[in-house]
């Protein structure tokens, strides 16, 4: 297979493929037909090597304890190529030494000009023109960073919203259950939570179905943590983490959701409206009961930090540890809050709610606004946990049962639809959107076998355009590239639609768009098509052109996901380190206040030793002077008595 695959003087010989088998067998991956085990596919071998670089030396032999992986073959027999096998073959073996082979910090391997689209497609990156010398070719040196892809994916959405920039944007991070669980990932969840700068960022990592694991229900683990402290409940990173399980294809629509938080078990499903044809997250989420508002809280203290009198206030509820305050259409659209007074309050939110003006048309209820300074979010845009009390409060109120609710800021904010029913009693069904928006329409696909009419030019196209699969709803679905000329009508229509897909889909007009680049890709792939159907010849060198400009392009985006990557690791490292420093300096200041407490109590006992060898002094002193009196006075006695016994006569 290894010679049918490469020339004779790039082909290893079997006495190499036979050592790297027995010496590095857990880098030797053999690929084979999922319903006939015993028929190999191709393969993937590599061995380490201690050396840093690829050489002819670190390239012909295995070092156990090396960090590096040399990639020698990516082989796919004769009879199965041109199906895509190789590149899912190099994917699945990149990511197991990714999962499995933590000693790996690089993968790098050598390749001719015309593959190194294929290994960028896979993950690769070219580094340099490699100075080994294999054939009479010129090599490019390509690698991948094992490091970088240990990192756990960051997805922001926009919850409650289908237009980009709008709505409550969140931060979900997919994690390992052994990521998640691990003792230290706290403190590296409030770090990047930190880091992230957003109201919420969510943490999912998947759970192992167990027997009670309902039929069609995906399990997970998910926390939430805003920049300053770790939260119970948070409706719109729940329903972003649903839509990036979705977007990541880790999710179906027709699948549920379980998410294990600290809050209990949340439900999720998707729904697809009928008409518009978006996606929606169905969250059930407990009810929050408005209860009366306890004595410590001061209802003129929360007016004055509203901007707002007491007698504005229409009624003010506590809902868990929030505050519901009500007020009128007009008073809702004078709120302005003093963020400093509101953190001073022994409330962590205040949720600010009013019905809807009478001449509105929206077809909303409902309108609000949450503030939570305490816990580092001033104003949040669409807050889903709110609404688990503001469902119940309103829905007597208005007599309704499903609630239309907006809440904004005064620069975002989004929708949600509250199902105060369907969920059963003590529950909210909480309805919202996420952008950025569901994928446009899907194009005409035909299901059924691999076969196909066999004729040159479908060969040719299919070779190009290989067929896409995917599963939805439970269906395998098979697209097929058609050979059917397009006419100068289908090329107007081509270019309308591309602009219509734009403008829906609101692609950036300039810098770094996935939408767009994806929509153009489309497009020139079948611009490619219908020139191979008039000119194969053609048609193979623009795939030739389009395949170096996606390299380049791959290339100057690995590039700057490197440098974002490597610019948050050296932020998270000045944050550690300046957070260390601030410990340290904590630290030096407790011993100086330590030190200056034992220098005063030294200071105030010298003084006291001071004052009582004083005291001693001054007694001896005069005890010293009164015996020197003494003695003076009785030498005096002595001295007259003398004097009298010589003056008497003998």
């Amino acid at each position: 297979m290894e010679a049918t695959a490469y020339p004779a003087d790039e082909a290893a010989t079997e006495s190499g493929i036979r050592f790297r088998q027995k010496n590095a067998e857990a880098f030797f991956w053999v690929a084979y037909l999922a319903d006939n085990g015993d028929t190999p596919v191709g393969f993937v071998n590599g061995t380490l090597t201690t050396h840093g670089e690829l050489t002819d030396e670190s390239m012909s032999e295995h070092e156990p304890d090396g960090d590096l992986l040399c990639i020698h073959s990516v082989v796919v027999d004769g009879a199965y190529r041109r199906r895509g096998f190789a590149s899912q073959m190099l994917k699945k073996y990149v990511q197991g030494i990714i999962d499995n082979q933590p000693q790996v910090e690089r993968i790098m391997l050598i390749a001719k000009a015309y593959l190194v689209g294929f290994y960028v497609n896979c993950g690769f990156s070219v580094t340099r023109l490699s100075p080994v010398v294999h054939g009479e070719d010129p090599w490019f040196e390509l690698e991948l960073d094992c490091e970088a892809a240990r990192q756990p994916p960051i997805i922001q959405v926009d919850a409650f919203t289908s237009e980009a920039y709008q709505g409550n944007p969140a931060a979900v991070v997919l994690l390992s259950p052994a990521a998640f669980h691990n003792k230290e990932a706290s403190e590296w969840m409030q770090r990047v939570a930190i880091e992230n700068n957003l109201s919420e960022t969510a943490y999912v990592a998947p759970r192992a179905p167990t027997a009670e694991t309902p039929e069609n229900t995906l399990e997970y683990d998910l926390r939430w943590f805003t920049p300053a402290a770790e939260v119970k409940l948070c409706g719109h990173a729940t329903l972003s983490a649903a839509f990036a399980l979705h977007d990541t294809k880790q999710a179906t629509t027709s699948q549920n959701l379980h998410f294990y938080t600290l809050s209990g078990v949340l439900v999720c499903r998707f729904e697809v409206q009928s008409d518009t044809q978006k996606l929606l997250v169905l969250m059930d989420f407990p009810e929050q009961p408005a209860k009366p508002v306890g004595p410590s809280t001061s209802l003129d203290e929360v007016a004055s930090a509203l901007g707002i009198s007491s007698d504005a206030i229409i009624e003010a509820k506590q809902a868990t540890t929030d505050l519901l305050v009500r007020v009128s259409p007009e008073t809702f659209a004078t709120v302005k809050p003093n963020f400093v007074l509101l953190s001073q309050t022994d409330v962590r939110g205040f949720t600010v709610t009013a019905q809807m003006p009478n001449d509105n048309t929206s077809g909303v209820d409902i309108q609000s606004r949450f503030f939570a300074p305490r816990v580092g979010v001033n104003e949040d845009p669409v807050t889903g946990s709110t609404h688990c009390a503001l469902g119940p409060y309103w829905g007597p109120l208005l007599k309704k049962t499903t609630i239309r609710a907006q809440q904004f800021t005064p620069i975002r904010g989004g929708y949600l639809t509250l199902d105060l029913v369907s969920a059963g009693q003590g529950r909210v069904l909480l309805k919202g959107e996420g952008a950025p928006p569901a994928p446009g329409s899907k194009p005409t696909v035909f299901t059924g076998s691999n076969t196909h009419s066999g004729s040159p030019t479908e060969d040719i196209l299919n070779s190009i355009l290989p067929p896409k699969e995917w599963t939805e709803d439970g269906q395998l679905w098979v697209q097929y590239v058609s050979s059917t000329p397009a006419t100068r009508l289908d090329v107007v229509n081509l270019q309308e639609q591309l602009d219509l897909r734009l403008q829906q889909r609101q692609a950036r007009e300039t810098g770094i768009c996935p939408v767009r680049e994806e929509l153009y890709a489309q497009c020139f792939d079948e611009l490619i098509r219908q020139i191979t159907i008039n000119c194969s010849e053609r048609g193979l060198l623009l795939l030739r052109v389009r395949d170096e400009a996606r390299m380049t392009i791959a290339a100057y985006q690995t590039l700057y996901e490197s440098s974002i990557a490597f610019g948050m690791r050296k932020a998270l490292m000045a944050e550690q380190k300046k957070m260390e420093a601030e410990q340290q300096i904590r630290s030096f200041e407790g011993e100086v206040r330590d030190l200056t407490s034992q220098i005063e109590e030294l200071t105030t006992r010298c003084e006291a030793v001071a004052r009582r060898e004083e005291e001693k002094k001054a007694q001896d002193e005069k005890k010293h002077q009164e015996e020197v009196e003494l003695l003076r006075k009785n030498n005096d006695q002595l001295k007259a008595s003398l004097e009298s016994m010589l003056a008497a006569p003998k």
